[in-house]
């Protein structure tokens, strides 16, 4: 009995090799693997944009001052007839313009980004007509006090 048990496991293997080998010789074969490499891709994306949110979250790439008085104060005093119509709401929006992230649907998921300084500039320009008389080197300015880096140049 002993030896029939050993022969009936080695017919087992047999059985389960020769399987295999004609599984990867059929056409079924192909279509796993595409399905498991599609898992695995999936799967890689979403912990790699899972770690950029977790890690923009943690230490984000621009970091809100505790208060913006000062700043407000200076750029108003750089440019008078351009902000001097601002209220609080639109000094509110400028700043979550700029330090606020979007959520951007990018392939299926929701990663964080933030908004280019020409995306800012444009919206502010639509937004409010006064500052759409600055160029761009007075932009340069208006951020340099403002002291919002950029990664975009």
């Amino acid at each position: 009995m002993k030896y029939f048990y050993n022969l009936l496991a080695i017919g087992v293997v047999a059985f389960l090799i020769w399987g295999a080998i004609q599984f990867k010789e059929s056409s079924s074969y192909t279509t796993f693997r595409w399905h498991l490499g599609n898992f695995f891709s999936k799967t890689k994306n979403f912990i790699e944009v899972r770690k950029h949110n977790i890690k923009e979250e943690l230490k984000p790439a621009r970091k809100r001052p505790l208060t913006f008085i000062q700043i407000e104060a200076e750029l108003t005093n750089w440019a008078p007839n351009a902000l001097a119509g601002f209220t609080d709401a639109d000094w509110a929006y400028l700043w979550e313009l700029v330090y606020t992230p979007l959520k951007v649907s990018e392939g299926g998921y929701k990663v964080y980004r933030y908004r280019s300084r020409q995306e800012v500039q444009s919206i502010l320009r639509d937004k409010h007509y006064s500052l759409s008389v600055l160029r761009d080197n007075d932009w340069v300015e208006f951020w340099s006090i403002a002291k919002v880096s950029w990664s975009d140049g």
